[in-house]
């Protein structure tokens, strides 16, 4: 089940990180990184099935931004799948969230044909929404990361709990995860002092990072969502330097 579920969710981020134009060795260093910090939350345990369906969920909205095929409605599946497997469905929404907010603001740039999709992917973020109703317990189970936030992290039972902590730095200075908190941002910041500054990166760069270092639960998903653009950002970074011959 781990095989399975880590190629899977790492397949599909690969093929996406080279859709947006990671080439060469820098783009696997990055895929190394992010695996390496991913695998600490690779248990037998529904978080698994959600990382293939975040990595799909990626894959299906960054393709279409890229200028591909729109297969914006797949994330009405993806979305009943997430809600019936892991309480976490709502980061589902963040992305889609955070996709919609750009197609808004690239409408309000002067791009008159983004309007259609950001229209498209406003009707498919309800759908996905109104789908996610039907699992077996209903509203009480989309209400549930609600009421773990607003009441039960107060409870001295989940306190204990060592996943639902903060970021405990010391632990992962032996792990790639406190490179990629500082080299994802600065990565971000280059391409920008480039002309390449990417809205919609920042905004997930922004809101995975903070969930990551509030919560030891997101770990994983914040490696997913970085590395198809890390790829992206390293690939360029190197490329744009000159290596010695050796290397």
């Amino acid at each position: 089940w781990r095989w399975l579920t880590t190629f899977a969710t790492l397949g599909i981020l690969w093929a996406l990180g080279r859709r947006m134009g990671a080439k060469g060795f820098a783009a696997l260093v990055a895929v190394l990184a992010c695996a390496l910090v991913y695998r600490m939350r690779t248990q037998i345990r529904p978080e698994t099935v959600v990382a293939v369906l975040l990595a799909a969920q990626l894959w299906v909205l960054e393709t279409r931004r890229q200028g591909g095929r729109d297969r914006s409605a797949w994330c009405i599946p993806i979305a009943w799948g997430w809600a019936n497997a892991h309480i976490s469905w709502y980061l589902g929404f963040v992305v889609m969230g955070a996709y919609l907010l750009d197609d808004v603001l690239r409408v309000r740039g002067g791009n008159p044909s983004a309007r259609a999709r950001a229209r498209r992917l406003a009707i498919v973020t309800l759908g996905a929404l109104a789908i996610s109703f039907l699992n077996p317990w209903g509203w009480r189970a989309l209400w549930q990361p609600f009421e773990y936030f607003l009441y039960w992290r107060h409870e001295p039972i989940f306190q204990t709990i060592v996943e639902l902590k903060p970021l405990n730095w010391r632990d992962q200075l032996t792990t790639p995860l406190v490179p990629l908190l500082v080299g994802w941002p600065a990565l971000i910041v280059w391409r920008a002092s480039r002309g390449s500054f990417d809205r919609l990166e920042a905004f997930l760069c922004l809101g995975f990072s903070a969930l990551a270092i509030a919560t030891q639960r997101f770990i994983g998903v914040y490696a997913i969502v970085a590395m198809p653009f890390v790829m992206r950002g390293l690939s360029a970074w190197s490329a744009a330097r000159r290596w010695p011959a050796w290397s």
